[in-house]
């Protein structure tokens, strides 16, 4: 490892210490970016473990967002789901306008898709279906899970998704479906 490599490293650690003791925090919310992709020999540096621990901190402190497309959420969960309907004979459909559409709070969308998809495949029984579907704007992402299964879901059920934040449209003999927006 070279002087210059140690230098940035250093930099690195101290400018984040620096900035969040003094709450300078849009100075250098995208230093690691621009440090990683100006100087193409440092890029091992600056994505190892101390990029890492200086992410971690301004992730910590709210100045940066974990941004990921819909595709790195999805795509695992929509495989896993594949498999799960392919075995009980229920249809699945996929209608995502935009899957390269960034999203803001993977954590949350995840953890949405995983309940919902869990929800909807205890409803569905053979023949019944379930669309996973994406619209956006230029103002806000919204997904939804939508299953034709006989099972509606409870007032207490809909009335607990309401409340945390969720849209929800479900009657007996119709299909039910839960919605979340995100903003862009």
């Amino acid at each position: 490892m070279d002087g210059y490599g140690v230098s940035l490293i250093m930099l690195d650690v101290i400018t984040v210490n620096f900035l969040l003791l003094n709450h300078k925090f849009n100075v250098f919310a995208f230093f690691p970016c621009l440090c990683s992709k100006t100087f193409g020999r440092v890029r091992f540096f600056t994505s190892g473990v101390v990029h890492q621990w200086c992410t971690d901190r301004l992730l910590a402190y709210g100045i940066i967002e974990v941004m990921m497309h819909l595709i790195d959420i999805i795509g695992p969960i929509y495989q896993d789901l594949l498999k799960s309907c392919e075995q009980r004979k229920i249809a699945v459909n996929l209608d995502v306008q935009d899957l390269t559409v960034k999203i803001s709070e993977p954590e949350l969308v995840n953890k949405f898709f995983k309940a919902e998809i869990r929800r909807a495949l205890k409803n569905c029984t053979k023949g019944d279906k379930i669309t996973i579907s994406e619209a956006n704007n230029s103002e806000f992402v919204k997904l939804s899970v939508k299953n034709s299964g006989r099972e509606t879901l409870t007032e207490e059920e809909k009335e607990k998704l309401r409340s945390a934040g969720y849209e929800v449209r479900a009657r007996f003999g119709y299909d039910t479906i839960v919605s979340m927006k995100i903003a862009r």
